[in-house]
């Protein structure tokens, strides 16, 4: 993710939320081959949504490490206001 892209002016809209100020973004392409879960995942979201890109960040509360592991990521979701924690093939609700 070292470069960024500017985006077309008709996906400002549907991608406000995942752009830069000027208007750029960094993008990762998935592929199936390498990724058959996460890929599925985003092609399910553009059949709902009519976008094929989701946001992904950093998994961590402010001024605390990035979750290296489920019990991390057990431990943030309990801690802060996150509805739902997905893992592997379990989902998390509160």
């Amino acid at each position: 993710m070292l470069m960024t892209f500017k985006l077309r002016e008709n996906a400002l809209d549907k991608l406000a939320s995942t752009i830069h100020v000027d208007q750029t973004a960094r993008v990762q392409e998935v592929r199936r081959e390498s990724s058959p879960r996460y890929y599925d995942l985003i092609e399910e979201f553009r059949k709902i949504s009519g976008v094929a890109a989701l946001l992904d960040t950093s998994f961590n509360d402010k001024e605390k490490p990035i979750c290296l592991s489920p019990r991390d990521a057990i431990q943030t979701f309990y801690t802060t206001g996150l509805d739902a924690l997905v893992l592997e093939n379990f989902i998390l609700e509160k």
